[in-house]
């Protein structure tokens, strides 16, 4: 199987697993990087931390830190962001599911 690796500004995304309905990604932030603040029409998302503690996760309005093996679930059409705060990268699984699966249903917001 071959991955898909995209760049970008907080560091970069590999696909996993790909069907219509779900996708695996691996995250890896860089240090001191952000995620926009945004959320997903169609598709709800689960987060988990593999690789240290992974900074603080906006979702819905709660601020919580993102301690390494916890999960965090997104629920469809729900605000969210994440900011990596430390000196380290992380490295963060996100599993994406839902009636469709696409990169075209992000809302965003400036935060």
């Amino acid at each position: 199987m071959r991955f898909t690796k995209v760049e970008r500004d907080w560091g970069t995304y590999t696909i996993l697993f790909k069907t219509k309905w779900l996708v695996l990604k691996a995250l890896r932030f860089n240090s001191s990087s952000r995620l926009s603040h945004q959320k997903h029409k169609l598709r709800s998302e689960l987060w988990f931390c593999w690789r240290n503690p992974c900074g603080l996760i906006h979702v819905g309005g709660s601020i919580k830190p993102f301690p390494r093996f916890t999960f965090r679930l997104i629920k469809r059409d729900t605000w969210h962001h994440f900011v990596n705060f430390g000196g380290k990268g992380c490295l963060i699984f996100e599993l994406q599911y839902g009636s469709i699966v696409t990169e075209t249903d992000i809302i965003r917001e400036d935060y």
